[in-house]
């Protein structure tokens, strides 16, 4: 067994072709509004007000309604409004096989029970760790942050497994390491094929074609990335009384080698399930 999403299960118990899928996601795609789609297509916010939360949102860890709220452009009853709204219309990969006439009623609720039993070990809403992983709480929110701005700057879909306490990493396309010195001593390691790195360039640079971009550009993104992630690490460390420097992020070439976790540091993994299977994963090495 391993960790998946419906779809994924569907295809595998040959219940459904790949095809179909795709069909269903292009569905869900055309009905499952973002937060600030909706509240543009609602009429209570403008492209630019978003836009302009969007990027506070890198600076800070906020949802994007709680962010539009605190910048003004939008009020407490709008965003509740939207919420709702989202919640009214949202359509399930499962609901939408059914109105494409792949899949009926009574066998979805039967695959939807069976795909429940084989992901039981694994469905987790919390960031689920050992507990003996060195300096837990601040690894803890660290792993939050991570997850959350993965979906916020790349609108990456993706499942948290478990994470483990490992001696070494394998290499990536790309890696991207940030320091962190002070209360907590760390590194920050993010590790994401092309086509995360691709998906994260179209965030941040704010263009739909990253193609044309050379390397160094694309690599960058994955830079400033990390920088955002680690920007609100520190931010939120500070609350809960850390006192951490950072040192700017650096590419680390490492190919189809490993990254070694240093003697001195516990090695702390995190993968990241995504549904058309692109590599993507983050560590910290911590000093206890």
């Amino acid at each position: 067994m391993a960790v998946k999403f419906f779809g994924q299960f569907l295809v595998e118990q040959r219940v459904v072709s790949a095809e179909q899928i795709l069909a269903a996601i292009k569905l869900q795609e055309s009905r499952n509004l973002k937060f600030g789609d909706m509240a543009v297509f609602l009429g209570f916010l403008s492209e630019r007000q978003m836009e302009l939360a969007h990027r506070a949102q890198r600076r800070e860890d906020l949802p994007l309604g709680d962010m539009l709220v605190k910048l003004g452009f939008l009020t407490n009853f709008q965003r509740e409004a939207v919420l709702a709204r989202q919640k009214s219309q949202h359509l399930f990969i499962g609901e939408a096989l059914v109105e494409l006439a792949v899949l009926d009623h009574t066998k979805l609720g039967y695959y939807l029970n069976e795909f429940k039993l084989d992901q039981a070990a694994y469905i987790t809403d919390d960031i689920d760790m050992p507990e003996d992983v060195p300096h837990r709480d601040f690894c803890v929110f660290c792993a939050d942050i991570t997850y959350k701005l993965l979906t916020r700057m790349a609108g990456v879909r993706h499942r948290p497994v478990p994470a483990q306490i490992v001696d070494a990493l394998e290499g990536n396309d790309v890696v991207v390491t940030m320091s962190l010195v002070g209360s907590v001593n760390a590194m920050f390691i993010v590790s994401v094929s092309r086509e995360i790195m691709n998906a994260l360039a179209r965030s941040v640079l704010e263009i739909d074609d990253v193609g044309p971009e050379p390397d160094e550009v694309l690599i960058d993104t994955v830079k400033e990335f990390a920088n955002v992630v680690i920007g609100n690490v520190v931010a939120k460390a500070q609350i809960k009384g850390y006192k951490v420097d950072i040192v700017p992020p650096e590419l680390l070439e490492v190919g189809d080698g490993l990254i070694a976790v240093p003697g001195n540091m516990v090695g702390v993994y995190f993968p990241v399930v995504v549904p058309n299977g692109s590599r993507c994963e983050f560590a910290l090495f911590v000093t206890p």
